[in-house]
């Protein structure tokens, strides 16, 4: 039977850090037709991570989410580790995405979309009000005000 990076928690973090190296290398400069420059690169994401260890997203989302899949040849603290660094490649992919949105590097529609993901939203505040204030003694204004 093959071992998998969940089989092993060094193994799992050895195979974080490729995937975060893999996203940054895939940096290419895109020239525009205004002489600028644009950089690409594919962007860390949960679902991407998921791909790169060659398991479902379902997975990694049921050890972020305390659902631990138990395994009887790992110990306790092994899959504690499995999860910690699972949390803080999802820590690692918040920061790049919220960064990424507050540079303008990420279109805002999507960027407001992906990080609505880490729980991020926008508010409206729906409630306003409007104060009026008349001076004057006029008789009309008086009534007017009523």
């Amino acid at each position: 039977m093959r071992k998998t990076a969940f089989d092993d928690p060094k193994k799992l973090g050895e195979e974080i850090e490729r995937y975060f190296l893999h996203c940054e290398e895939s940096t290419r400069v895109q020239p525009l037709r205004n002489g600028d420059i644009r950089l690409r690169r594919e962007r860390p994401s949960v679902v991407g991570l998921a791909v790169w260890l060659g398991c479902s997203k379902d997975t990694i989302y049921s050890y972020l989410n305390g659902e631990k899949k138990v395994s009887a040849q790992l110990t306790e603290d092994e899959q504690n580790s499995i999860s910690d660094l699972l949390h803080s490649a999802r820590d690692r992919i918040e920061s790049l995405t919220l960064n990424d949105a507050l540079n303008g590097d990420s279109d805002s529609r999507i960027a407001s979309m992906v990080l609505g993901n880490f729980g991020y939203s926008e508010k409206v505040d729906s409630t306003q009000s409007l104060t009026v204030s008349l001076e004057g003694c006029g008789e009309d204004i008086t009534q007017w005000s009523k």
